[in-house]
């Protein structure tokens, strides 16, 4: 059957079945629209139309799905059609294309903490947490933390997944101390005394890679996901739930 002609047939189908009152077309489009199978599913509507019955307490019956009101909800479409193909109708998913690549940088506003426990020493000193460092000693941001962030953020985006953070790629560049260092003493979270950290200092700058699928989010959203972030979140690796990693994003750039 050719699409056009599904697409008719679904309509005129549809449309005896909101006249009857059992259902509005945009619910029952949106039912059938995904099944794979769209003619079978044209075919087994117009047998149904005629095998409507009213039992003797005033409840319809078709196809042997109880139906407990002449308004057929967008659940009890999906009900019909999982009986009828064997599974529910899937929704089609946006695929995950038109990659952009973008530079962001941000400058924090408050402590961006590390939370590295050192290995040697004693007790006390083994509460000392320190940034992760490459070889030619600057700090190393993992694209875990940055995706740790993300998780949170996408919370301020309508209809973005929260499978998405696995999606959006990040590359963070190495840190150059340049004086940006201080330390910081926060209670330990449980309690048992407290924890003592290298910090990045207010007004300290770290940049990032970040490749967007834009066919899901746009550029200008991402920017405005981030700043929400940097307001409400915070990117540290220890105390962001105690204010420490506020931050401003001071600009996301496309590169190429």
């Amino acid at each position: 059957m050719e699409k056009t002609t599904i697409q008719l047939e679904t309509q005129r189908v549809c449309e005896a079945l909101a006249k009857e009152g059992w259902v509005s077309y945009e619910q029952l489009r949106e039912g059938l629209e995904d099944t794979l199978n769209l003619d079978k599913a044209i075919t087994i509507l117009k047998t149904s139309m005629n095998e409507i019955t009213e039992t003797t307490a005033g409840t319809p019956k078709k196809q042997g799905l109880q139906l407990t009101g002449k308004k057929l909800t967008k659940k009890r479409i999906t009900e019909f059609l999982k009986d009828t193909f064997g599974s529910a109708p899937t929704k089609r998913e946006k695929p995950w294309k038109d990659w952009r690549d973008v530079t962001m940088t941000i400058r924090f506003r408050t402590p961006c903490l590390a939370a590295m426990p050192r290995e040697d020493g004693t007790k006390e000193e083994k509460r000392q947490m320190l940034f992760d460092r490459n070889a030619g000693g600057d700090i190393i941001f993992r694209s875990g933390h940055w995706r740790g962030l993300l998780g949170k953020a996408i919370e301020f985006l309508d209809d973005f997944p929260k499978y998405g953070k696995d999606k959006i790629m990040f590359d963070p560049h190495p840190v150059i101390i340049n004086g940006q260092m201080t330390k910081q003493t926060r209670i330990c979270p449980k309690g048992t005394g407290f924890t003592y950290h290298e910090a990045l200092a207010e007004g300290a700058e770290i940049t990032v890679d970040v490749a967007i699928p834009t066919s899901r989010i746009t550029v200008e959203d991402f920017a405005n996901m981030m700043v929400k972030a940097g307001k409400f979140v915070g990117f540290s690796i220890a105390g962001s739930n105690q204010g420490f990693g506020r931050f401003e994003v001071v600009g996301v750039e496309v590169n190429g």
